[in-house]
C-alpha cells in the first residue's frame, strides 16, 4: 500500500475543541467526502492512486472569516477493495471553548480592556444569572461554582463570569456592530447543535449604547431553554453579532432573539476572544 500524501489542512470555523473521530463512508466508484480542502490535488492523487484515503484534518473553531459551511469534495475513482474503509476527521484546537453556566451556554471568552492579554471571564446571557449580584457563586455546567464579575444594567441581556477551570490562547473575536437584515447567521447552543437562519429584524444604534435602550438582533430560527447565551455570528465572516437569548413571540409568528453584541462588550467594557 502507497504511503498517503502529506497535506496541508487549511482551518475552518468550528466550535468543538476535543478530538472527534469521524468516519467518513466510502463507495465504490465514486464519492462525496465532506472535507475544507477542495481543490487539493495530493489528495485527489492519493485516493485515485491507491483506492484508500487516510488523513487527519484540524479544524479550528477559531475561525479566520473562511464561513462556516464545509465544501465538498469528488476525489474520483475509490477501488472496490477500499469500500468501507473509513477516512478518519479529527477535530481539534489549541484552545478550550469557554466552560457554559448551569443551564445556559457561554458566548464566548471575555477581557477587561484593561487587561485584554487575560481573557479570564466567560461573556453569557444576563438573565441566565438572574438573582445574583456581583461576586456571588454561579453554577457550572461542568461542576463547581464560578464567580459573576460584572452584569449591563436595566434590560441589556449581558453577563459576565469567571469561570472555574478553563484557559485560552488570546484570539481575538472579530464583531459586526451593524449586521444587515437578509444575511445568514449561526449559533451553537449547549442544547441544541447548530442552527442556522437569516436575520429578520435589527434595533441597533452602533453609536449609542444607552443600557436603557438595549439592542437586539433578530432572526429566523429559533433555540431551546439552556441554549441562552450562545454565541450568534454571521456565516459568511464568523463574526460575532448577538448573544442568543431566546424567542420573540408574534400574534402568528416567531423569531430567534439576541442581545446586540456590541452594545454588551461597550457596557461592560470588555474585549471578546475564542
Amino acid at each position: 500500500m502507497q504511503a498517503a500524501a502529506k497535506v496541508g489542512f487549511p482551518p475552518i470555523l468550528l466550535k468543538n475543541t476535543v478530538l472527534l473521530a469521524q468516519k467518513v463512508s466510502l463507495q465504490t466508484q465514486r464519492k462525496r467526502l465532506d472535507v475544507s480542502f477542495a481543490g487539493d490535488e495530493q489528495v485527489e492523487r492519493a485516493a485515485r492512486g491507491t483506492g484508500y484515503f487516510f488523513g487527519a484534518i484540524l479544524y479550528d473553531h477559531r475561525g479566520d472569516g473562511e464561513g462556516f459551511d464545509r465544501t465538498s469534495l469528488d476525489i474520483g475513482q475509490v477501488a472496490d477493495g477500499a469500500n468501507g474503509i473509513p477516512a478518519v476527521r479529527l477535530a481539534a484546537a489549541d484552545v478550550s471553548h469557554a466552560p457554559d453556566p448551569a443551564g445556559a451556554t457561554a458566548t464566548c471568552w471575555a477581557a477587561d480592556k484593561q487587561d485584554s492579554s487575560n481573557p479570564c471571564y466567560i461573556l453569557t446571557a444576563k438573565h441566565a444569572v438572574a438573582g445574583l449580584g456581583k461576586g456571588q457563586r454561579v453554577a457550572m455546567a461542568s461542576g463547581g461554582f464560578g464567580k459573576l464579575h460584572d452584569f449591563c444594567e436595566s434590560s441589556v441581556d449581558a453577563a459576565v463570569i469567571e469561570p472555574n477551570t478553563g484557559q485560552t490562547v488570546p484570539v481575538a473575536l472579530p464583531i459586526d456592530a451593524d449586521p444587515a437584515v437578509g444575511l445568514g447567521v449561526s449559533f451553537d447552543g449547549s442544547v441544541s447543535s447548530r442552527l442556522s437562519g437569516r436575520i429578520t429584524k435589527t434595533w441597533i444604534h452602533p453609536t449609542d449604547s444607552d443600557a436603557y435602550d438595549p439592542q437586539r438582533v433578530l432572526f429566523d430560527v429559533t433555540g431551546v431553554k439552556g441554549d441562552s447565551g450562545a454565541l450568534v455570528r454571521l456565516d459568511s465572516t464568523g463574526e460575532a453579532v448577538g448573544i442568543y437569548t431566546g424567542i420573540k413571540k408574534g400574534r402568528s409568528s416567531q423569531e430567534g432573539m439576541s442581545q446586540a453584541i456590541w452594545q454588551a462588550t461597550d457596557l461592560l467594557n470588555i474585549d471578546l476572544y475564542e
